[in-house]
């Protein structure tokens, strides 16, 4: 059947549902159904003689089959009896409440032949018994030592709680089976290097289980560690050590030639006599002057190795789960020019290309490339905390 014929035939059972009247659900011993329909029915006619003959036809037997069902349950030694014998007393008071809103449409000598219980009191018992049979199961789940088994008793308690809402012991009972049911992960950064890590550097370590990525169903990270506190997991970034390659500084020499003209001048011969063209008037020619630059491109570089492990260890046994070594280089390069000479020497089209910074710069210390590595850390360590969920992600 495809689901176009499906959601017809679907549609068609609602239509004759809404379509059956009240004597069809009677005599097919829906009661409840027949009830309703006759009772709107009346609603809009209080002098329906039919309406009302399967109004108390159907009001009669419903209770009847409600209490014949208490009753057999009464017998019954299970502890889980309260909960039907609790539904059971609800259909009663809803149900006769309902005729309760009716009977003042009817005429006196009628009204006074309906008679109606209230069953709250038998409904409460029966809800107080029933919270008491979900409470005391979570109590055994609870008792189990297990977290699968704790999450599991958070639903026996919010049953419990949702036939007794008024108990605060089955509210805190909730609360602590949602936290034994929780994994508690400890995140600690621990330095043994020798060098001192910037304040900034390790803060921004040390909140990486603020990231929402993180956040799991079932987990609590803890920054700072508690004396005392059980805890499931324990995460370890562990900076091992760093390396610091020394500073270097490279520079590569280019020496450009050009000429420029640079005005005229007389011509002279081997003597220093200027020249004279066939009417006497000296000669001139262009003067040229040569230009000369060396270019002196340096670059400054020094790097830093941070060699680091990221360790899960079950925090109830001691036992190393998975260790993960990870290194993240930071490298400082500046590059600068300068010129020997005269820079109208060098082409434009090699000035385009060469380094704007005109003036060298002082390294960076180890501190400070620690620093510049910050954001690229955190990154890559939040990566394998996100690869790694399912280590402390056990229910068990």
């Amino acid at each position: 059947m495809n689901i176009r014929n499906f959601f017809l035939l679907f549609t068609f059972g609602i239509i004759l549902t809404c379509c059956k009247s009240a004597k069809e659900f009677a005599m097919e011993g829906k009661y409840d159904k027949a009830f309703d329909k006759a009772l709107n029915a009346l609603k809009k006619n209080p002098n329906d003689a039919e309406s009302f003959e399967i109004l108390m036809l159907s009001f009669d037997n419903a209770n009847e089959k409600n209490l014949n069902r208490i009753n057999q349950l009464q017998t019954n030694i299970a502890a889980n009896r309260w909960i039907e014998i609790a539904e059971l007393y609800n259909l009663l008071q809803i149900r006769h409440d309902k005729m309760r809103q009716i009977i003042p449409f009817f005429p006196a000598s009628i009204r006074s032949s309906i008679k109606t219980q209230d069953y709250n009191i038998l409904l409460t018992n029966a809800k107080v018994k029933a919270a008491d049979f979900y409470f005391k199961g979570g109590l055994a789940l609870l008792n189990m030592e297990s977290k699968s088994k704790a999450r599991e008793a958070i639903k026996y308690f919010k049953q419990a709680s949702r036939y007794n809402p008024s108990d605060q012991e089955i509210l805190r009972m909730v609360d602590e089976a949602t936290f034994l049911g929780t994994n508690h992960v400890l995140y600690v950064v621990n330095n043994y290097t020798p060098l001192s890590l910037p304040y900034d550097f390790l803060s921004r370590m040390t909140r990486l289980p603020n990231d929402p990525y993180l956040h799991l169903s079932w987990v609590e990270y803890y920054i700072q560690p508690e004396a005392g506190f059980k805890y499931d997991y324990i995460i370890e970034l562990n900076f091992e050590s760093i390396n610091i390659v020394p500073e270097r500084i490279n520079t590569k020499s280019t020496v450009h030639n050009t000429t420029i003209d640079d005005g005229w001048e007389y011509e002279t011969d081997r003597r220093g006599n200027t020249v004279k063209d066939a009417n006497g008037n000296p000669v001139r020619q262009k003067k040229v002057r040569q230009l000369m630059c060396e270019v002196l491109e340096t670059t400054l570089t020094k790097s830093i190795f941070i060699n680091v492990r990221l360790n899960y260890t079950h925090a109830k046994t001691n036992q190393l789960l998975k260790s993960i070594p990870m290194t993240i280089e930071e490298t400082f390069s500046y590059h600068y020019v300068t010129f020997k000479g005269d820079r109208n020497a060098v082409d434009n089209k090699v000035l385009s290309k060469l380094p704007k910074n005109d003036r060298p710069v002082s390294f960076p210390s180890a501190t400070d490339l620690i620093q510049m590595s910050r954001e690229k850390m955190a990154e890559r360590v939040l990566v394998m905390l996100r690869n790694n969920n399912k280590i402390i992600r056990n229910s068990d």
